[in-house]
């Protein structure tokens, strides 16, 4: 992940938490959250912006080490009733980042 990339992310992904602790009603992702507002005082700072999202979809910018900074397409599919998820990651075709991809 990237330094510019890591902050946005964070927050992001703190506001899905957020709407998965409102649709748990307390449960496990509410005890998550009390643990990390205890433990992490930059948890806590994104917090308090209170954002809530669920994300569907997205660009996200990842670092791999043997193809670098590499632009992807995520799609995000869920199964409400059992809380799983799965995160597809896509480049265009005949994108630079297609051509990365394939050289692993």
């Amino acid at each position: 992940m990237l330094p510019r990339a890591t902050s946005a992310l964070a927050a992001d992904q703190l506001a899905e938490l957020r709407a998965r602790a409102v649709q748990d009603n307390g449960g496990q992702a509410g005890r998550l959250v009390e643990t990390l507002r205890a433990r992490s005082r930059e948890f806590e700072q994104l917090r308090q912006e209170q954002r809530v999202a669920i994300c569907r979809s997205g660009t996200k910018t990842l670092l791999h080490p043997r193809i670098g900074t590499v632009d992807l397409q995520c799609q995000i599919l869920r199964h409400e009733g059992v809380g799983q998820l799965l995160a597809a990651f896509t480049a265009p075709a005949g994108s630079s980042e297609a051509a990365r991809l394939r050289e692993l």
